[in-house]
């Protein structure tokens, strides 16, 4: 059995980044749920600041990057774990009395929307219009599902 054709959960870790299907195209690379697999979930390490400072809503954030992680892609993993991580940030930065996400409001979202919009990214330019909207959006779903979800910690 090829390592293509094995299941993920049976694959050494190794295999999995580089397992490809028998048509040469990269085979999904997702989390299977398997504790023994690396995680596509962002490393401690670049949450530190935020558990430093917000460990609640840290806690909340990377739970739903963990229960993302079974059925999304990596890369999508890290699209999301990179807009909720720059909120974050931006929220315990700009505002020390929410430090869970019950206590975000729309004025922290418009806020950050704005600060956004206006993060240098090289040569005079700022970020692109196109960024904006989709790190807004992947918040908006981030904030509708915890919500629908019932989470403690939702506003």
């Amino acid at each position: 059995m090829t390592a293509a054709a094995k299941p993920a959960a049976q694959m050494p870790p190794e295999a999995i980044s580089t397992a490809r299907t028998g048509s040469g195209c990269r085979a999904s690379t997702r989390r299977t749920g398997d504790p023994s697999l690396p995680s596509t979930v962002a490393s401690a390490a670049r949450w530190e600041p935020i558990v430093a400072r917000a460990p609640q809503l840290a806690a909340t954030m990377r739970s739903y990057l963990e229960q993302m992680a079974l059925s999304l892609r990596p890369a999508s993993i890290e699209a999301i774990d990179l807009t909720l991580r720059g909120f974050a940030t931006f929220v315990v930065e700009h505002d020390r009395r929410a430090r869970r996400l019950r206590h975000v409001r729309r004025e922290h979202i418009e806020s950050y929307h704005r600060w956004l919009a206006e993060q240098p990214v090289g040569s005079g330019k700022t970020i692109s219009r196109r960024t904006v909207g989709h790190r807004l959006s992947m918040l908006r779903v981030f904030f509708e599902r915890i919500i629908e979800w019932g989470w403690d910690d939702s506003p």
